[in-house]
């Protein structure tokens, strides 16, 4: 075989790999991102979760003011963090249909969380326009 012949060979074959190995690539690629929104997502429950905590337990009378009130801040801010980070993500995008077709029953209390959500949103929605 030439020499010529040779370089058309490596060539065909390199570009033969590559399409084979293209789908497996891009298969990693999107798992990577399913796996961030995953964690994006259980680390938010995880603080919806706290705070329902923190909350029983200072209506129990389990848990001192003060201690309440710093866990409750924390907890609350990693919530806000992680809804942050799913809406950069575009994992947010039915905040009008929230907030249009749900209604909250008035006797029940506002999560903290869904307030400062609702808040970013209306000042994301300023900014954009």
């Amino acid at each position: 075989m030439s020499f010529e012949g040779m370089g058309i060979s490596l060539t065909l074959i390199i570009l033969v790999v590559l399409w084979v190995a293209s789908p497996l690539i891009s298969k990693r690629r999107g798992k990577t991102a399913v796996v961030r929104d995953l964690s994006l997502n259980a680390a938010y429950e995880r603080a919806l979760v706290a705070i329902r905590d923190l909350d029983e337990d200072f209506s129990t009378g389990k848990i001192e003011a003060e201690a309440y009130q710093r866990e409750r801040e924390l907890w609350l801010q990693r919530g806000i963090a992680a809804l942050q980070a799913l809406d950069a993500a575009g994992q947010l995008g039915a905040e009008e249909v929230y907030e249009s077709e749900v209604d909250e029953p008035e006797d029940q209390e506002v999560d903290p969380v869904e307030q400062a959500l609702a808040a970013y949103r209306r000042s994301a929605r300023s900014t954009a326009h």
